[in-house]
């Protein structure tokens, strides 16, 4: 499929747009979004996020036959054994709880039209239908009584619905709804000891910025049609009840990252904005726009040090591995009272384009951003405002994998590859280490660069016990093709996960190729703790007979082998006080797959083996 870069006559253009979501669930064709927007290498919205799931599952139904072997009760070959594959092709819509985050949570909710108050005007035709009661009533006077009540009961429902609709019309015409991206908190272990460096998360500086702007937030997504007249007269309103230049940036960024739409029909007709004017009064902007404007409005409110910044951006037009040529961006700075400076991003800060439609998703960590994480995706015209003891050079930057925002909210960070483009020389496997705070759960995409359906079978993650950190073994199949691995993190197991960065990798012609490839693993397999030990390859010979360990992370659990071919289960062991499960077993004479399962009472999909 045609690739179609976007070459921007200004800054603001597709290497500057703000990142993309990463949403899309698994489906096995190239989005047409990608072929319009994106390099061959830039893995921007890739296929696979966390809320299209593949996986397998093992219930139990009613039965009267059960096995017992080596200590663990499975179901016989009957139908008493479901097995469940499911891909999610649609993700879910954000939970209140998703939408809650610690630093600054504003959240409407609206009442259904359940909560409301019930309906109760009745008709008052007689004594016993003001009442409500059919007693004494013949059976004709009785239906006329039920229907005219049903029909009464209907209009107040209808009325109800109505005024429900009305009600919501006006909150959500009043305050937009909001949307956050999600993080986790820095607890105190991760900072001890810690010492920041680029291209790194810094959680000190995060700490040292986590206030709740809550109120500040409110109060500027809340402001009154009346207020907004003007620029002056918005800038004023929104800054005058707050002494600090934090405090008032803070209701300026709040404000236009809401407001202010990314010009994305500008950026296709070529008539784009670009000054404060034509945002303010547009309502929409590319980032010279958003800079411009956001410096105009701290005029207005007093913060003289603001300073807009031109320079280059890992956008949604940039190629991993290749150089950018050009500048293509634009952002600010301001000066507080300490007489240090720090950098906002009001672009990026307002949500992602998609295709040619632009999603409004706030992002609150480009306000304030520490520089060792902004020059991951920026890279300032002058070194000087990179903010950093030591800047780096151009050269470095665009060598260095891209953690995006909402990999930073995850302490996300590179350990064994610290470029984006790896050429892998030796052999087509090779693992890749990453680690993030506490509690984060993991996703691992695999494709070729440019398009294409994951590989499943070519990743094999593992992942430490409290998800600090993930050790993840990939398979390329083919010399001198590029493959992508997408990289998601989330807050819960089973929920939404975001996309975090993207590596390329390329085998050579020298290399050696390992063609056995990788078992299937499933989510649930990372999510729930469980270790592979043996075997590591995912293709099993026919009558062949293998040993297979697997590392649990408690030792009261039931695993089993199920095959497919035959429908038959086969129980995994165990020796008092270890952790590693153990199975023995010979393969059957027919192709198909062998898949392990594990669980306490529900089995979940670890694994998939394919017999050949």
């Amino acid at each position: 499929m045609k690739n179609t870069n976007i070459v921007p006559k200004r800054n603001g253009g597709a290497s500057g747009l703000p990142y993309l979501s990463e949403k899309d669930s698994l489906i096995k064709r190239r989005p047409a979004w990608e072929s319009n927007m994106l390099g061959s290498r830039s893995g921007r919205r890739p296929l696979g996020s966390s809320s299209g799931t593949r996986g397998t599952s093992l219930t139990t139904s009613t039965t009267t036959t059960t096995v017992t072997k080596n200590g663990v009760t499975t179901t016989s070959t009957t139908q008493t054994l479901v097995k469940h594959s499911f891909i999610a092709s649609k993700p879910p819509e954000p939970t209140s709880s998703q939408q809650k985050h610690s630093r600054n949570n504003v959240t409407a909710t609206n009442p259904t039209s359940a909560q409301k108050a019930k309906p109760s005007n009745r008709s008052t035709v007689n004594k016993n239908i003001n009442s409500g009661s059919t007693k004494g009533m013949n059976s004709h006077t009785k239906s006329q009584h039920i229907a005219q009540r049903n029909a009464n009961d209907q209009k107040a429902e209808v009325s109800a619905r109505n005024k429900q609709q009305a009600h919501d019309k006006q909150d959500h015409s009043e305050s937009k709804p909001i949307q956050h991206v999600a993080r986790l908190p820095v607890p105190d272990s991760v900072l001890e000891n810690f010492e920041a460096s680029p291209f790194q998360p810094d959680h000190k500086v995060y700490r040292q910025y986590e206030h709740n702007y809550a109120e500040i937030d409110q109060r500027a997504l809340s402001i009154p049609k009346s207020e907004e007249s003007t620029l002056e007269k918005c800038a004023q309103y929104l800054t005058s009840p707050y002494n600090t230049i934090e405090e008032k940036a803070r209701a300026l960024y709040r404000w236009i990252t809401n407001n202010i739409r990314y010009d994305v029909e500008g950026l296709y007709s070529g008539k784009m904005s670009y000054t404060s004017t034509s945002a303010w009064q547009s309502r929409k902007a590319v980032c010279s726009g958003y800079s411009d404007l956001f410096k105009e409005m701290c005029k207005v409110a007093g913060i003289s040090d603001c300073v807009s910044i031109n320079g280059y951006a890992k956008g949604a037009s940039y190629e991993i591995g290749k150089p950018i040529s050009s500048t293509n961006h634009a952002w600010t700075a301001i000066k507080t009272e300490d007489g240090q400076w720090h950098l906002i991003e009001a672009t990026w800060g307002a949500g992602y384009v998609n295709g040619k439609s632009f999603t409004a998703r706030f992002v609150d960590r480009y306000f304030f951003m520490s520089p060792y994480e902004f020059i991951a995706a920026h890279f300032p015209s002058d070194n000087n405002w990179q903010l950093l003891p030591t800047p780096v050079s151009k050269s470095v930057y665009e060598d260095r994998v891209c953690i995006n925002a909402t990999g930073f909210n995850f302490g996300l960070a590179s350990v064994s590859h610290h470029k984006g483009y790896n050429i892998l020389k030796k052999s087509n496997v090779e693992e890749v280490v990453m680690k993030a705070l506490p509690g984060t759960k993991w996703l691992f995409n695999l494709r070729e660069a440019d398009g294409g359906s994951p590989l499943f079978s070519n990743v094999n993650p593992i992942y430490s016990e409290n998800g600090d950190t993930a050790h993840v073994k990939i398979f390329l199949p083919k010399k001198n093709v590029e493959y992508q691995l997408l990289v998601f993190v989330g807050r819960e197991a089973n929920g939404e996960k975001d996309w975090g960065c993207t590596y390329v990798f390329k085998v050579i012609d020298s290399a050696s190729m390992d063609l056995s490839g990788f078992p299937l693993v499933f989510p649930k397999m990372g999510e729930l703790g469980f270790k592979l030990i043996e075997p590591s390859f995912g293709k099993l010979k026919r009558n062949s007979e293998y040993t297979f360990k697997i590392e649990a992370p408690s030792e009261k659990c039931d695993m089993a082998m199920y095959m497919s071919i035959d429908s038959d289960m086969r129980a995994f062991s165990k020796k008092d006080g270890s952790s590693i499960y153990t199975l023995t077993t010979k393969m059957p004479s027919k192709t198909g797959h062998a898949i392990v399962f594990a669980g306490q009472g529900h089995l979940d999909g670890l694994l998939q083996y394919t017999v050949e």
